[in-house]
């Protein structure tokens, strides 16, 4: 019941999402994220020429920032291929180490002439550290042609003719420092808790396991969509008041 429940709200997001108008070039949104955290967000992709359709769109992830993990969001008539490299060094994180890091999410679907899809994923963890990321983004149409949104947008300069979308890492206010803070103290005493639970009482059975473990996919799943819902609200404001 639990999963039927995560698919509706998954199938929802996807109407939303594919409801918006479309933009100018290959965006990011929301265009910033948090150190050390995962970023839930949509990569928009616009699909101009009368004349053809958008038939595959490659994101190549960041060399010099690694990043380990990413999850999307399936919509309807689309693939995804998720390619991983091997890093020369292993990459430490929040205390978790990686030893592998995307190197690109290829999605093939149709976006029609004058459309727009958004292609949402999760991703993380991220740096710690102030930086601006850079995604070059290939987009390939039904002619053959290929449009390579990959031009870097300098420090306070004027954005190219076709630039890579980007995401900016920034440290949390200290307000939101103080949520993330106290969410993971309180974790940290659920999960205290638990343990001297179980020393108490024994393990779980294998059925009240299998409960925890949808009611975690339940949470993620809701949180990563709210994410998602949050980035397409703010594109949506922004072309508004552009």
């Amino acid at each position: 019941m639990m999963r039927r429940i995560a698919v509706g709200i998954v199938v929802a997001a996807v109407c939303f999402v594919l409801a918006t108008p479309a933009g100018a070039h290959v965006e990011v949104e929301p265009a910033e994220a948090h150190h050390g955290g995962y970023a839930s967000v949509i990569f928009t992709v616009p699909s101009h020429p009368a004349d053809t359709t958008t038939s595959k769109v490659e994101i190549t992830f960041p060399e010099e920032h690694a990043i380990p993990l990413v999850s999307y969001l399936p919509i309807p008539g689309w693939t995804v291929t998720v390619q991983k490299r091997a890093l020369a060094e292993p990459l430490t994180v929040g205390g978790q180490e990686y030893t592998e890091a995307v190197a690109s999410v290829t999605w093939e679907g149709t976006i029609e002439p004058d459309g727009e899809a958004q292609l949402p994923m999760s991703l993380g963890p991220l740096p710690d550290e102030d930086v601006t990321l850079e995604f070059p983004t290939l987009q390939y149409f039904a002619n053959g042609d290929v449009t390579r949104w990959i031009e870097s947008t300098p420090e306070g300069g004027a954005e190219p003719e076709s630039p890579a979308p980007t995401l900016m890492v920034v440290a949390p206010s200290e307000d939101e420092h103080g949520d993330e803070a106290a969410a993971t103290d309180e974790h940290a005493e659920e999960s205290a808790g638990a343990d001297a639970a179980d020393q108490a009482t024994g393990a779980e059975s294998d059925d009240h396991d299998s409960e925890d473990s949808d009611a975690i996919t339940i949470v993620a799943i809701v949180a990563a969509v709210v994410g998602w819902i949050v980035a397409i609200w703010a594109l949506l404001r922004k072309r508004k008041t552009a």
